[in-house]
């Protein structure tokens, strides 16, 4: 059971909005990528959608950590960033901020929540996981997929 916050909840109902209206902007297979056939130019799985949402630029050259603090962040932005990075930290010795940490901070309020039920389509539950690979070459198909996915974490809090 994944337990989101209320910011959290909000956060994916904007991350479905945002993959309904492009789904050339939703790619499970990358945190961030560039996506020339995307209106904004870069495409993301979900947990790159949820930072994208939350106000985050995504890091130089579309790697999948932070090293330092991304500019123009609302504060709130800035206080979950520097939560992370000092449990980052104190937990491994470096204060890399990586997207699924954001995300799930993001989402949960907490940097270590387990969200792979979220994250990885591997993991997602039936039916979504076996519809999202048989739809493989279909990326509107699977981008609505996803949403699916979302919207029963949503409803269901798995």
């Amino acid at each position: 059971m994944i337990t989101l916050t209320p910011q959290g909840r909000s956060l994916l109902k904007r991350v479905c909005k945002a993959i309904t209206r492009d789904a050339k902007s939703f790619d499970m297979g990358d945190w961030f990528s560039y996506s020339p056939d995307a209106k904004c130019g870069t495409a993301a799985c979900i947990a790159g959608h949820v930072v994208l949402q939350a106000g985050f630029k995504p890091p130089v050259r579309y790697s999948s950590v932070w090293y330092r603090m991304p500019s123009n962040l609302v504060e709130r932005a800035k206080t979950i960033f520097q939560r992370v990075r000092r449990a980052r930290m104190k937990a491994f010795g470096h204060g890399e901020v990586g997207v699924s940490n954001l995300a799930a901070e993001l989402l949960t309020g907490h940097y270590r929540a387990d969200l792979d039920g979220l994250f990885l389509t591997s993991n997602w539950p039936p039916p979504f996981g076996s519809q999202y690979y048989a739809a493989a070459g279909d990326e509107t198909k699977q981008a609505e997929i996803a949403v699916r996915r979302i919207k029963h974490l949503l409803e269901t809090g798995k």
